[in-house]
């Protein structure tokens, strides 16, 4: 086992340990006020129980010793990559900062409800996702979120900024 398996490893039980707390933590709370948390907790925990398996599973096949390692992850930095593998990992890191800053601006400039379904469809299309699976990501989302946070429990957002500036 290389370290980069038993960091993951780690993390994973780190998540599904998240998700059991937090099931044991709201149980003194009512129905309404249970709903999210529980719901997301087992959202964690089949992903961490998946994510766990994947991870013995690799390591018992062996496909983690790095024999492989071209195909799984070439912008490491191996010997020979040179300057070449440090710019694609520069490359990686400022576009993922972007789209992290991007994110942010959006929820705070026209609210939560409108920015995470515009985010999701964007980030989708760049990866080169199909049209509809983009769709059905972002309506799905926004369908999870009205159901669950405004009709269920109630949370009011704050108003988007530019909703503030505009007067709307």
């Amino acid at each position: 086992m290389n370290i980069s398996r038993l960091v993951d490893l780690l993390l994973t039980l780190f998540f599904g340990l998240i998700g059991i707390a937090a099931i044991i933590m709201v149980g003194d709370f009512p129905f309404r006020d249970q709903l999210f948390p529980v719901v997301a907790s087992i959202l964690i925990i089949i992903f961490t129980i998946g994510s766990g398996a994947t991870i013995i599973r690799n390591m018992r096949l062996g496909l983690d010793n790095g024999e492989d390692q071209e195909n799984i992850r070439p912008s490491e930095g191996r010997a020979g990559d040179g300057i070449l593998g440090v710019q694609q990992d520069f490359k990686t890191i400022r576009r993922i900062i972007g789209l992290i800053t991007l994110l942010v601006l959006l929820v705070f400039l026209i609210g939560h409800m409108i920015a995470i379904p515009v985010f999701i469809f964007l980030y989708m299309k760049l990866n080169r996702e199909p049209l509809w699976i983009c769709l059905v990501s972002a309506g799905g989302f926004y369908a999870f979120t009205w159901a669950v946070l405004i009709e269920t429990m109630n949370v009011a957002f704050p108003v988007p900024y530019l909703f503030d500036w505009l007067g709307l």
